[in-house]
Formats: C-alpha cells, sequence, structure tokens
C-alpha cells in the first residue's frame, strides 16, 4: 500500500512508499499531456503524486495512470497518514460504476418522491405541485420552495453517501430535469411508440396517471427519469381507470384555479 503525505492540498496529494522505476531511457517529464483530476504523475524519485481538482491541464511528470471518477470523492477525503491500494480498472467497468451511481441517485429521488406523498407534512408541501389543474410542461417546474430545499439537502446527502463523481451528479440533474419537463408535457405519443418507450423511460402517459384526482392513481408512477423503481416496487399502474381523455386532473382539496 501508498501512504499518504502531509504534502497535498487541492493541487495534488503526494503519496510515500517504494519507488516506482522507470524503463531505461524513458524520461521522467512529458511534453504535452492533457491532465484531468485523478491522473497520476510519477516524478524522478519514484514516488507518484494523485493530481486533483485544481492541478495543471497539460504537462507534468510521466503519467501511468487515472483514478476512476467514482473514487475521487473518496479520494478527497483521505488525510495524511492514511494508506491506498491501486487496482487496475478496465473503462467498461469504470463506465459500469458511474451509471450504477446515476441509477442509485435516481432511485434515491424515487424515493424521496414516495416520502412526500406518505408523510402528511411533506404531502402538504407536495400537493403545489399537484393542485395544478392543467397537465403541461410547467407543471414539472411547480414546487414548493421549501420542498426545492429539502430536495436539494436530500440529494446532497445521497452524494456524500455514495461520493459518486461530479461528473455523473451533473449528467443525472440534467437527465432528470430534461425527463421532467417531457413526462410533464401535454402531449400524446403514439401508443405502438409509448408502449415501448415506456420501458426506458417514463413517457407523458404514464406520468399523467400520476396526476390523477383518484388518489389510488396519485400514488402510483412515483418515477421522473426512469421507471423501473416503479416496476420493480409494485407502484406501477400502465392506464387510468377511467381512460385519458375522461382523467381528471388535480386533487380533491383544490379545484378552482383562486385556490
Amino acid at each position: 500500500p501508498w501512504r499518504v503525505t502531509a504534502d497535498c492540498d487541492r493541487m495534488g496529494m503526494r503519496l510515500d512508499g517504494a519507488a516506482l522505476p522507470f524503463a531505461p531511457g524513458h524520461t521522467t517529464d512529458i511534453l504535452s499531456d492533457g491532465i484531468v483530476p485523478g491522473a497520476i504523475q510519477v516524478p524522478g524519485n519514484g514516488q507518484p503524486i494523485i493530481l486533483l481538482a485544481d492541478a495543471q491541464t497539460t504537462g507534468g511528470y510521466a503519467k501511468i495512470a487515472t483514478v476512476i471518477g467514482t473514487d475521487l470523492p473518496r479520494l478527497s477525503r483521505l488525510a495524511p497518514g492514511d494508506q491506498i491500494r491501486f487496482a487496475i480498472v478496465t473503462v467498461a467497468v469504470a463506465e459500469t460504476l458511474a451509471r450504477t451511481a446515476q441509477l442509485a441517485l435516481d432511485a434515491a429521488i424515487y424515493l424521496q418522491h414516495l416520502l412526500f406523498h406518505a408523510v402528511p407534512l411533506f404531502w402538504r408541501l407536495h400537493r403545489v405541485h399537484h393542485a395544478d389543474l392543467d397537465f403541461d410542461v410547467t407543471t414539472g417546474a411547480r414546487f414548493h420552495p421549501i420542498e426545492i430545499v429539502l430536495s436539494m439537502l436530500i440529494k446532497f446527502a445521497v452524494i456524500l453517501v455514495l461520493g459518486p463523481p461530479a461528473v455523473a451528479v451533473l449528467i443525472f440533474e440534467v437527465l432528470l430535469n430534461a425527463t421532467s419537463m417531457f413526462n410533464h408535457g401535454n402531449v400524446r405519443l403514439p401508443a405502438r411508440i409509448d408502449r415501448v418507450l415506456r420501458w426506458l423511460v417514463v413517457t407523458p402517459d404514464m406520468h399523467r396517471v400520476h396526476h390523477s384526482i383518484d388518489p389510488s392513481e396519485t400514488n402510483s408512477n412515483f418515477g421522473f427519469n426512469v421507471p423501473w423503481w416503479d416496476r420493480l416496487f409494485g407502484t406501477y399502474r400502465a392506464q387510468p381507470r377511467a381512460g385519458h381523455d375522461a382523467l381528471t386532473i388535480g386533487i380533491e382539496q383544490f379545484r378552482e384555479r383562486r385556490e
């Protein structure tokens, strides 16, 4: 194992351990090479340096590897004296781990949505979203300010626990907001396309059921991004009981626009 030295900051983390030898004729310097957070460079003394967020973008010492993105948050929490081991990971495995982190975030959003329906105090906030008498793209942005803050704090907690890479979180947020606008859209896809698409993403027809005035339908189809959690946990409902044309949007308590 390698040991983290006291010589570490936001630019890089120097390690101490068995010196890595250079092959005969190879220099310790590189003329030009792109540098990303997690790049591992080896100076003349053979002791690796892991470059972090504020490191240079090109050049430096010989680069031998790069720490995968899902391990960077864990790496940044190491203190001087802590030990670290390296293992070879393929690009395919690294990408799978990043996608797994995004799926875990999506599962957390599904559970959060379920919680905001199940707990009366949270429902008082979330019903602002459901009180809309129309179902269109603006509904996807209609949330109580306190719910937005609580949702952000829950996501922060999940990120701290899982430690996903920043890129994975960014991609997840972009996808979450894009799919929220899509599945709240006042559109109807051809039935054959919708039937296939809802295996991959939450479609407007699928999510429209969730905005039914019927509580048994309101408490279904909680997914925002992917539909798999509803199918897995038994909260999936394919169609509203009365059909989409006869579906009433909203909640019983608020039926006038002035309310």
